[in-house]
């Protein structure tokens, strides 16, 4: 194993693309909506815009095709917010063996936090396992720490804070996201940065900005523990 995962003892975690995973819906999507208004786009194109609030990244789509009217715009993002809501209504966005993978880590006594824009009840609509993390820093602490001056990502301002609370040094600390704003703040606090992409696509574009990619926690958690066979 690589001498830096060795070092790790505290493991920041992201929400989105590392507990759950969406980004294969908002893909699928995109292009219908977008191949609709005549903005042919490849999956390679819209993974690039990815890291985008979603009406950002349809407007852009159209964009790049040329497509500037106000009216197309405006459909095509209501027509994309109706879709994605149909879609995930009741699905399972769980990233695989995730609350397996994050038990492991804790009994192998790796210190764990949450780092999520997301409120405390959003996140625990999808994970019933908010108690195995050490500290959970959601939307409510976030607005806290910035009214005392600190900066949210791309800033590494919160991560720090993190390591902080916890007394966990930076050089063995790892930040575990899913987009590249992640591993910019990662890098920026002077931590190791882990990407997460379920998507070989994804996980090429944060390969520009990680140290580490894995396909998911799963496989992170396999290779910190030396545990190649869990019981699932």
């Amino acid at each position: 194993m690589n001498k830096k995962l060795r070092e790790i003892k505290l493991i920041i975690f992201g929400f989105d693309e590392v507990m759950i995973s969406d980004s294969e819906y908002h893909i699928k999507i995109s292009k219908d909506v977008l191949n609709d208004a005549k903005a042919h786009c490849t999956t390679n194109e819209l993974y690039s815009l990815f890291e985008l609030p979603e009406s950002e990244m349809i407007e852009a789509a159209l964009d790049r095709k040329g497509i500037r009217d106000k009216e197309t715009i405006e459909k095509t993002i209501k027509r994309k917010r109706e879709l994605i809501a149909k879609s995930l209504n009741g699905k399972n966005l769980l990233t695989k063996n995730i609350k397996e993978a994050i038990q492991i880590l804790k009994d192998n006594d790796y210190k764990l936090a949450l780092y999520s824009e997301l409120s405390k009840d959003q996140i625990t609509k999808h994970i019933d396992f908010i108690k195995m993390f050490d500290l959970v820093v959601t939307e409510a602490e976030i607005k806290e720490l910035i009214e005392k001056g600190l900066d949210p990502k791309p800033s590494g301002d919160i991560l720090f804070h993190i390591s902080e609370l916890l007394e966990i040094p930076l050089k063995n600390t790892a930040f575990v996201g899913g987009t590249v704003t992640d591993m910019v703040a990662a890098r920026a606090a002077e931590m190791l940065a882990i990407g997460i992409g379920e998507e070989k696509i994804m996980r090429n574009i944060l390969l520009g900005y990680a140290e580490f990619t894995f396909k998911n926690v799963w496989e992170l958690a396999k290779l910190l523990t030396k545990e190649e066979n869990f019981r699932v």
